[in-house]
């Protein structure tokens, strides 16, 4: 046997064995990313129920909610078009999304598989106004149940701010099943700037706190059901609420009112 026919028998050899271990490598890189796709829907499918803090001031209202306690089975979602206001709320975990156009706004948030979403955002306000309606139209596309805590602003901001403000509201209450708002400019004289997201982030704090995330067929176990007309859905959450968390100023004073979604 000559010398090139021994070293063509060695390469045939090597040759095989290069074959079987790509093939063995070749599954195991096939197996990790089946493994990390399947991760990621378990994810997905896990984090059903999801908040959506809108510009600086809604960021302001979640970073009090979640001062107040955990919701490992809640996705929170920070939306800006200033990246140094973005950056400065959430943690590490959330997801931060940096708007910049409508499509890539409908992009990052898209999202079927939710049974809730809330919108928590300020009213009147640059961000609110350039995509507060494609952010609340997007959530009730997908989710089951769609909620809106919002601020309006006081008069000292502006009348076109306020003018700005309530036509987002109007459109807003067109697609969320229940709106919870703050009016800003009734806020009780003795409520400091540091308190003034602790009503709307302790109200929410009590949607996300129950089981069922608001849906029941028991009207006393609602913490923010759609089950009858907006006088009695007021009155019934005021009398809840007030009763519930020491946010008697804020009522006293009618700065929350609670409006169903329009038909």
């Amino acid at each position: 046997m000559d010398l090139n026919h021994k070293i063509n028998i060695v390469l045939y050899h090597f040759a095989r064995q290069l074959c079987k271990f790509i093939k063995f490598a070749s599954c195991i890189t096939i197996c990790v990313m089946l493994m990390l796709f399947l991760q990621h829907r378990i994810i997905k499918l896990s984090i059903m129920f999801r908040v959506v803090a809108l510009d600086n001031a809604g960021g302001n209202i979640v970073d009090r909610l979640l001062s107040l306690g955990d919701f490992p089975d809640i996705q929170f979602v920070f939306c800006d078009t200033y990246e140094v206001d973005l950056m400065k709320h959430g943690r590490s975990t959330d997801r931060h999304v940096l708007l910049s156009n409508l499509p890539k706004c409908h992009e990052d948030l898209h999202d079927d598989n939710e049974l809730m979403a809330v919108l928590v955002t300020g009213l009147g306000g640059e961000c609110s106004n350039r995509f507060g309606y494609d952010v609340i139209h997007e959530l009730w596309n997908y989710a089951d149940r769609t909620y809106c805590f919002a601020t309006l602003p006081t008069a000292f901001e502006g009348t076109e701010r306020c003018r700005k403000a309530t036509e987002l509201f109007d459109w807003i209450n067109q697609y969320s099943d229940i709106t919870v708002l703050q009016d800003n400019g009734k806020l009780p004289e003795n409520i400091s700037i540091n308190d003034m997201d602790y009503c709307l982030a302790s109200l929410l704090q009590l949607a996300l706190d129950h089981p069922k995330k608001g849906l029941s067929d028991e009207k006393d176990e609602l913490p923010l059901g759609v089950w009858a007309t907006q006088k009695q859905l007021m009155m019934a959450l005021r009398a809840k609420y007030s009763n519930y968390l020491p946010l008697a100023d804020y009522y006293e004073a009618g700065a929350i009112s609670f409006h169903k979604q329009k038909d």
